[in-house]
Parts: structure tokens; sequence; C-alpha cells
């Protein structure tokens, strides 16, 4: 008897110190977050290939001011309702404050066109609007907890999700059913469908999910990790990706949709999404931000302070990055050069989506809504 006790105590002590092992990796991670500085231009003779902020310290450049992060100008800003005109060229872009939805937070937002989107949030809050944003339904859904990701494929067909499961709509969100429950530890919290048959779960503890019957069954692909994933994206049937946070950088790739993942070290600290507009062409933020440009992922940004949590583009040239504390950048140049945006808020904002090349819209907490429009 006393022999049992002490081997369950023993056992009890070893899983306590393989906790410790694990946040004092994750610290430690986090402590390696802080930027070295250096000559970050390629063409320099000093070059650093290491340095992810610019000190001026450059000799030689062939170019300098790539991939700058530029604050506009202008004067006035988005209050409650309010709008801000920001210029450039030939083109202006308007940030328009939308009265908030009925909604507490506002985690993640999908559009199929100009009229027709959805915005989710706290409490398995599920919202529909099919005039821009001028107003809001309300439709009840079968999740519990705050919804992470909103996916639809077309105007019907459509997919949320969130700690406690997968849910499915084929009417357009206005009636769910649940598909897929998580194992204890296993929470989800990405989803992605390419088509109305085939798509993809991500989540705790290396969790990834594989469908090709519209969220019937699930076949696991998961990897054998301690971390975390947090947003999953396929740009087709084969190539995908998905990051998130763990002991070490959690950064994966496929081109064989999710039948084997490889493993790509892009940089420290933790990964909060991904979004790519083609095979060339993809951005992973977070903590530390990248550019993929075909071949590689390069740092891009330089030290950028809040915390990114959402990516979209409407193309391969104009997209947003949205962030905690009311942080939006803006770019039309594919992410060589960045704009900051001015914004009346401190709201953190959490998801953004382009509906087309001239609209597009960016959620966040407090219900906060910003309409962009290009014209």
């Amino acid at each position: 008897m006393h022999t049992t006790i002490n081997k369950i105590n023993f056992e009890k002590k070893i899983l306590e110190m393989k906790k410790i092992i694990v946040l004092l990796s994750a610290v430690a991670m986090l402590a390696s977050c802080k930027k070295e500085t250096g000559c970050t231009d390629p063409t320099a003779r000093n070059f650093n290939s290491s340095a992810e902020v610019d000190d001026g310290t450059c000799v030689g450049s062939a170019y300098s001011g790539s991939n700058l992060l530029m604050s506009t100008n202008a004067s006035s800003q988005v209050g409650e309702s309010g709008s801000n005109t920001q210029s450039s060229g030939p083109k202006e872009y308007k940030f328009k404050a939308l009265p908030a939805p009925p909604i507490n937070h506002i985690y993640a937002i999908h559009f199929h066109d100009e009229n027709t989107g959805w915005i989710a949030g706290s409490y398995g809050e599920f919202l529909k609007t099919t005039n821009g944003g001028t107003s809001w339904t309300e439709y009840s859904t079968p999740l519990s907890y705050r919804i992470e990701e909103v996916c639809f494929v077309d105007e019907d067909y459509g997919w949320i999700s969130s700690y406690d499961g997968i849910a499915k709509t084929t009417d357009g969100g206005k009636t769910w059913t649940k598909q897929y429950t998580p194992e204890k530890d296993y929470e989800t919290s990405g989803v992605t469908f390419v088509n109305r048959e085939k798509g993809w779960i991500c989540g705790d503890n290396g969790l990834l999910m594989e469908t090709n019957d519209g969220g019937d069954t699930w076949n696991s692909q998961s990897i054998d990790t301690d971390g975390n994933f947090y947003d999953i994206f396929f740009l087709n049937e084969n190539d995908g990706w998905a990051v998130g946070a763990g002991s070490s950088p959690m950064e994966y790739s496929t081109n064989d949709g999710g039948r084997t993942w490889e493993y790509n070290y892009i940089g420290p600290c933790p990964k909060n999404c991904v979004y790519f507009s083609d095979k060339d062409n993809g951005w992973i933020a977070g903590k530390r931000n990248y550019k993929y440009n075909g071949s590689s992922f390069n740092s891009i940004l330089g030290d950028v302070e809040p915390w990114l949590n959402g990516i979209h583009f409407a193309n391969n040239k104009v997209g947003c990055m949205v962030g905690d504390d009311g942080y939006i950048i803006f770019t039309e140049n594919s992410g060589e050069d960045w704009k900051k945006i001015e914004v009346e808020t401190t709201n953190d904002l959490e998801s953004c989506f382009f509906a087309s090349e001239n609209m597009g819209f960016i959620a966040g907490r407090e219900g906060t809504i910003i309409k962009i429009t290009l014209e």
C-alpha cells in the first residue's frame, strides 16, 4: 500500500516538474522576443542577418526604406460613427466607425460580398448583416464560448469554431448544427474551408484535423507537440499553414493537404494569425511579423509594439493588419510599405476582412466595427 502511494506521489512530482519545464521554456522564448538591432539592409556591406530593428548603421546600402512603418498625418480621427479620410496618391481611404451591433466583443468577421457578412464573439454570439453593416440580425449557435473564427465558402455554407467545438450552417447562418466536440485539453481555435467539402481545424496540443465531407467526419493530422495552434489557413486543397505558440515557436506548412506537415522556424515569439493571397505572397503576424516572398519569410515592420491579431488582403497589393489598442496598419504595395491608420479607439482589434477590392471591415472588443472604403 505504501509502495503504491509513494509511486503515485512520485509520478505527481514528475508531472509537476514537466509543467514547470514547459512554463520556463515559454518564458524564455518570450524573453527572447527582444529585438536585436543592427543593419537590416541585405545590400549593405555590414548587413546583420540576425537583426530585426535597423539602427541606422548600414554602410554601402543600395536602397533604404523597404518595409518601413509610416504614420499617417491626418488631422481628423475615427470617432463614434465618425469617419477619417486618409489620402494616398490617386486613391482615398475612408475609415468609418459603424454603430456598435448588439454584441459584447467581436473576435471574428467574414464577408461574402459588400452587403452580406457575419460577425461572432463572446458566448457563442453570432450576427449577420445584409446591408454592409448598417444593421445586424442575431442568430443562436450551439457553441458556448467565444467564437474564434468564422469561415464561409459561399453565401450559404459556413463554419464557426470555438473552444467547445465546430458548428456548421447551410442557410447563411440562420441555423447551426454542432459537428465536432473536442476532447479535454484539445480545444479548437481555427477553422478554414476551401469549398463545401474540404476543410481543416486546429487547436491546443498540436491539434490538426481535416474533413472531406463538409465536417460530418474529421480525421486527425495532429502533430506531436506541447504547443497550441491559434490559426490555420489553406489557399487551396493542398497548400496550408498553421501557427501558434508553445515551448518553441509553432510554424508549420503543408503542400499535400495536411497528410504531412513541415516545421518551419521563422523566428521567436508566438504567432497569432496567418494569411496568403497566393503561393508567393503570405503574411504571419503576432508579436513579431513576417512576409513570405515566394521562397522564404522575412521580418517586416520593425519594432511594432502591439500584438497583431488579424490579417487580410483584398488582393496581392491591398491589405491590412490589426491588433491591440486600436492598432491598424494598411498597405497598397504588398507590404513593402505600411501606413499606420490613426483611429480614436483603444479597444483591441481582433479581425479584419475585405469584402472586395473597394471595401473592408475591421472588428474588435466592445462591439467595435470600422468600415473601410477605397474610392
